[in-house]
C-alpha cells in the first residue's frame, strides 16, 4: 500500500516517460475554475542543517570543451563588459541535499542557465550498505560495539538523452523537471544521482549538480489522484502541507508549484525555507508566456552569496 494522506491523494502522476514538465497544473488537473478563496495557511517544508559533507546543490558552468557554452557571465549594466557573474546550474531540492519520495519514479527539478548544450545525463547509483570486516572476516565494531558500515554504490539507471528545453537555449535561464518514469526506486532504498549538461559527447562538459534521493518504505507507483481536481485552493495548499509534514519534497514542491500561478508567495516562501529563495520568480521552462532572459538572472550564490549550510 503506498504513501496516502487524507486527501486520498497517494502521490503525483507522471504519466509521459522522460519529458520536461510545465507548471504542472495540467499533471494533476487542476483548473483555474476549481480556486477557492486565498488561504490563510503556508506551506512549510521542515529546514535542517546538514552534516559537514553533504553535497553541494550549485554546479559550476564553466565548460570543459569549447563548442558548448553556458551562459556564466552578462553584461548587465550595459557598459560592454561580460562581468556580471550569473546564478549556476542548482539543484531544487531541500537544504540537506537529500530527497524524500513515496513515488517510485522520481521527478528532478533543476535551475538551468542558458546554454547551448545539445543533451543531459542523469546517472543514479544505489548506496548498499556493507559491513566491513577485519582480516579475519570479522565485522570491524565502532566505538559503541555496531557494526561498522560502508557504502557502495551499484549504478541502476543511467540517461543520456534528456533534452533541453527551447526556452533554455533560445531565452534563458528556467526551472526545468526531469520525471524519470522508466526508472523504479525500491522502497526503503537510498540512492546517490548526478546530473550534468552534455554536448555531443557521452562525457560531462561541466560539473555535476549531485544529491541523495530515499524511496520511503510505503513507496509504490500508484497513481491514484482523481480527487485531486476536487480541491479547491485552501485543500490543495492543505495537500501540499501533508507532504510536507511526512517531508516528502518532491511532493510537496509539485503541488506548491501549482499554487504558484495563483499565490506567488507559497512557491516563494517554500524556497525561502530551504535557502533557495532567490530563485522563485525564474519561469518553467513549459511556461510559454515568460519573458525571462539572462538580463532577468537573480545572480543567486555568485558573489560570496553562496548558501552557507
Amino acid at each position: 500500500m503506498g504513501f496516502h494522506n487524507k486527501w486520498g491523494l497517494s502521490k503525483l502522476s507522471f504519466k509521459q516517460s522522460l519529458r520536461t514538465i510545465p507548471l504542472l497544473i495540467s499533471i494533476l488537473g487542476m483548473g483555474i475554475g476549481a480556486i477557492a478563496p486565498l488561504p490563510s495557511q503556508a506551506v512549510s517544508f521542515p529546514g535542517s542543517t546538514p552534516s559537514g559533507g553533504a553535497p553541494p546543490r550549485t554546479a559550476s558552468g564553466a565548460p570543459r570543451r569549447s563548442e558548448c557554452k553556458v551562459v556564466e557571465k552578462a553584461d548587465l549594466n550595459n557598459d560592454g563588459d561580460a562581468e556580471t557573474w550569473l546564478t549556476p546550474m542548482t539543484a531544487i531540492v531541500p537544504v540537506t541535499d537529500t530527497v524524500q519520495t513515496a513515488h517510485t519514479h522520481p521527478v528532478f527539478f533543476i535551475y538551468m542557465p542558458q546554454n547551448t548544450a545539445t543533451s543531459a545525463q542523469i546517472v543514479v547509483e544505489e548506496k548498499v550498505g556493507v559491513v566491513a570486516l577485519d582480516a579475519d572476516d570479522k565485522p570491524i565494531l565502532d566505538e559503541n560495539g555496531n557494526p561498522n558500515i560502508r557504502y557502495e554504490r551499484k549504478e541502476v539507471y543511467v540517461n543520456n538523452t534528456l533534452s533541453i528545453p527551447s526556452s533554455v537555449t533560445d531565452d534563458g535561464p528556467r526551472i526545468v523537471a526531469y520525471e524519470l518514469n522508466d526508472l523504479d526506486l525500491e522502497p526503503g532504498r537510498t540512492y546517490e544521482w548526478s546530473f550534468a549538461l552534455l554536448c555531443g559527447n557521452p562525457e560531462p562538459f561541466t560539473d555535476s549538480l549531485w544529491g541523495e534521493i530515499t524511496c520511503v518504505q510505503s513507496c509504490s507507483t500508484d497513481t491514484n489522484i482523481s480527487r485531486v481536481q476536487d480541491l479547491n485552493k485552501s485543500e490543495l495548499t492543505q495537500a501540499a502541507q501533508d507532504y510536507a509534514e511526512q517531508e516528502l519534497w518532491i511532493e510537496t514542491l509539485s503541488l506548491t508549484a501549482q499554487l504558484r500561478n495563483f499565490d506567488q508567495k507559497q512557491w516563494s516562501e517554500l524556497l525561502e525555507s530551504q535557502g533557495l529563495g532567490c530563485l522563485a520568480n525564474t519561469p518553467f521552462a513549459d511556461d510559454s508566456g515568460a519573458e525571462f532572459t539572462v538580463q532577468n538572472d537573480p545572480k543567486c550564490f555568485v558573489d560570496g552569496n553562496s548558501p552557507q549550510f
